[in-house]
C-alpha cells in the first residue's frame, strides 16, 4: 500500500488550458525537475502504483515531483519514488491499444534503414513475434506516408489465404481516399503476417522498378482477421466472439471507400433489427437512398454495424438503407463492424458509453467481460 499522496491528471486530446495553469502554479519548479529527472528500470515488478495511457497525456504528482506521460509511455510510484519507466512492464500491454501506443510502448523500436536490403519483410516480421520490436516512429499512413519502399518479391512468403476485409471493388484504388501503399499486417493473437493481396499487382505494374511503397500495421492483441471466423461467418457469431471472449475483426482499412467485414444478407439484417418497411420511410428519403445505390452501390459507404459490450446490443447505422437495398434486390450487403466497450470508447472519446441508446434491436443487458490476451510468456518470444 502507498500512503504518501499521489494525484493523477488526465489532460484529453487538445490539452485543458485551465488544467495545465493549475498544475503549473501548483508546482512550476517540480515541473522542471521532473523533466530532467531520469526514467527508472525495474527488475521485475515491485509493489507500487503502475501507470500508462493510450491516448491524451497523463499527469503524475507526487510530493511537488510531477512525471507526465505520453501515449505508450509508462510510470511507476511507490511510498519513496516516482518516475516514468524505461521499459513499460507487460501487465500494463494491452490497454495500449492506438497505433500510436503500441509502437511506443515496444522497446526497442527500429527503422527499415537498419535492415539488410534483402529479406526486409521476413526480418520485420521476426522482430516482431520473435523480440516484440516493431517499425518506429508511428507514421500517418492514411495521409499518404509509409514506411519505405521494396522490391515485390519482398512479399514472397507471407500469408496470403488469410485477409482483414474485403475491398468494396474490384478496383482498389478507385476511391482517391486509399493511399497508394502496400499494406502488410501482422497480428500477435493468430501469429500471422497477412499480405493485402487486394493492391499488389496493381502497385506492382505503378512502382516496381522505384519501389512498391509499404505499410505495416501492428493490430491489437485481442483482433484477429475475419477470416479467422471462416468463409459465412454470421453477424451473431461475431457478437458472440466479443461478448464471450473479447476477440473482435480487425478494423478495415478505409470502410468510407467500400472495404468491409464481411456481406450480410437481408434476411438477417430482418432477424437482428427492425428494419423499417418501405412504405414507413419519407418518399424522398427513399427516392434519395435508391438513387445513391442505384449509381454507386456501397462502394462509398458500407452498412455500419456497432456492438455494444456493456448492452449485449447492436446498432444498426440508416437501417433505412437495408431496406432501400432489399427493394432494389440487392440480398447480400457489404457490412462494417464497429466495437465499444465502456473503457475503449473512454480512450478514444473521452466520454461514457451511451447505454441507454439502443436501435434497431439492441437490448439494454449486465456489462460483459472483454477478456485480455494472454500475457506473452517468455517462451512466446
Amino acid at each position: 500500500m502507498i500512503s504518501s499522496r499521489i494525484s493523477l491528471t488526465v489532460i484529453p486530446g487538445k490539452r485543458s488550458l485551465s488544467a495545465l495553469i493549475t498544475l503549473i502554479l501548483a508546482s512550476t519548479q517540480a515541473v522542471a525537475q521532473s523533466q530532467e529527472s531520469e526514467c527508472l528500470e525495474l527488475e521485475g515488478t515491485p509493489p507500487g502504483l503502475y501507470v500508462t495511457v493510450d491516448q491524451s497525456q497523463v499527469y503524475l504528482t507526487k510530493d511537488g515531483k510531477v512525471v507526465e506521460i505520453s501515449p505508450g509511455e509508462a510510470a511507476y510510484a511507490n511510498e519513496t519514488q516516482l518516475a516514468c519507466l524505461k521499459v513499460p512492464p507487460r501487465m500494463l500491454a494491452w490497454p495500449c491499444g492506438s497505433a500510436e501506443a503500441l509502437i511506443r510502448r515496444m522497446a526497442p523500436v527500429f527503422s527499415l534503414d537498419e535492415l539488410s536490403p534483402v529479406g526486409v519483410v521476413q526480418e520485420v516480421k521476426r522482430r516482431y513475434f520473435e523480440e516484440n520490436t516493431a517499425l518506429g516512429p508511428p507514421i500517418e499512413w492514411l495521409n499518404g506516408e509509409n514506411h519505405g519502399k521494396l522490391h515485390a518479391s519482398e512479399f514472397d512468403g507471407l500469408d496470403t489465404s488469410a485477409y482483414w476485409y474485403l475491398p468494396g471493388g474490384p478496383d482498389p484504388f478507385a476511391s482517391p481516399k486509399r493511399p497508394r501503399s502496400q499494406l502488410v499486417s501482422l497480428f500477435w493473437s493468430t501469429r500471422q503476417a497477412v499480405l493485402d493481396t487486394n493492391t499488389l499487382d496493381q502497385l506492382r505494374a505503378d512502382s516496381e522498378q522505384a519501389g512498391i511503397p509499404v505499410v505495416f500495421l501492428y493490430h491489437r492483441d485481442y483482433e484477429v482477421p475475419i477470416s479467422f471466423f471462416g468463409v459465412g461467418v454470421s453477424l451473431k457469431q461475431l457478437q458472440d466472439a466479443f461478448l464471450n471472449k473479447g476477440i473482435q475483426a480487425a478494423p478495415v482499412p478505409v470502410w468510407y471507400a467500400g472495404d468491409h467485414h464481411l456481406k450480410v444478407s437481408i434476411s438477417e439484417f430482418e432477424r437482428l433489427f427492425d428494419i423499417p418497411a418501405a412504405a414507413e420511410i419519407s418518399p424522398a428519403r427513399f427516392q434519395a437512398l435508391t438513387e445513391e445505390l442505384k449509381a454507386y452501390g456501397f462502394t462509398h459507404m458500407p452498412v455500419l454495424v456497432s456492438m455494444m459490450a456493456e448492452s449485449k446490443g447492436m446498432i444498426l447505422d440508416q437501417p433505412e438503407r437495408v431496406r432501400a437495398a432489399a427493394e432494389l434486390g440487392i440480398n447480400d450487403i457489404p457490412t462494417v463492424i464497429f466495437y465499444y466497450t465502456s473503457s475503449s470508447h473512454l480512450e478514444k472519446c473521452g466520454l461514457p458509453l451511451p447505454q441507454n441508446s439502443m436501435v434497431g434491436g439492441a437490448a439494454a443487458g449486465p456489462a460483459a467481460s472483454v477478456l485480455p490476451p494472454p500475457e506473452r510468456k517468455a517462451s512466446d518470444s
